[in-house]
């Protein structure tokens, strides 16, 4: 259980919500934008560095906020700088193939099942020097695709779904799971 200032008292985790918007969680403390958002934090995320404290969290949630930023690798160099090490950050971000990722004019980028490979060492990478460990990652589609198994073979076969299927049954989001490793 977490109280309001974003505390989980029984094990001292701290959570921040990146970009809540209306629908902050519950015992997070929110950033945004928006001063009529549900925000603790009234701040531009694509302002570095971001008003926090280094080392301060231990789980940072971003819930469709990624596709909105100007620069995603500075905002996840951001997120590894304000997190503990060992902390978990949880990313829901729609994926390419899903008509939600071009119907708001305000989404930037696109993001597919190995988007974040290059910052969890699966590939040689030279952008930036953090680093995550990948704890999960998942398509994620509209019920009709979970019902049919389309769900469950884009997940087991996903470089394949993606290259020949994705716009055929196309994928409503991605779920990764990334941990910080300092």
């Amino acid at each position: 259980m977490t109280n309001k200032k974003g505390d989980c008292p029984s094990l001292k985790i701290k959570i921040l919500d990146l970009g809540c918007g209306f629908k902050k969680i519950g015992g997070a403390i929110g950033i945004d934008l928006s001063p009529k958002s549900g925000a603790d934090i009234i701040w531009d995320l694509n302002q570095f560095p971001w008003p926090i404290s280094d080392n301060e969290f231990g789980i940072v949630v971003c819930n469709h906020i990624l596709e909105h930023l100007e620069n995603v690798v500075k905002a996840m160099e951001e997120i590894h700088r304000i997190c503990k090490s060992g902390g978990i950050i949880r990313i829901e971000i729609p994926h390419f193939s899903s008509c939600h990722a071009f119907r708001d004019i305000t989404h930037r980028h696109y993001f597919g099942y190995e988007s974040f490979d290059g910052l969890c060492g699966f590939e040689p990478w030279f952008y930036t020097k953090i680093k995550f460990k990948l704890r999960k990652r998942e398509l994620v589609f509209w019920k009709l695709h979970r019902i049919d198994g389309i769900e469950f073979l884009a997940n087991k076969f996903p470089i394949f779904y993606e290259k020949y299927f994705a716009f055929i049954f196309p994928a409503r989001c991605l779920q990764f799971e990334l941990e910080v490793i300092k």
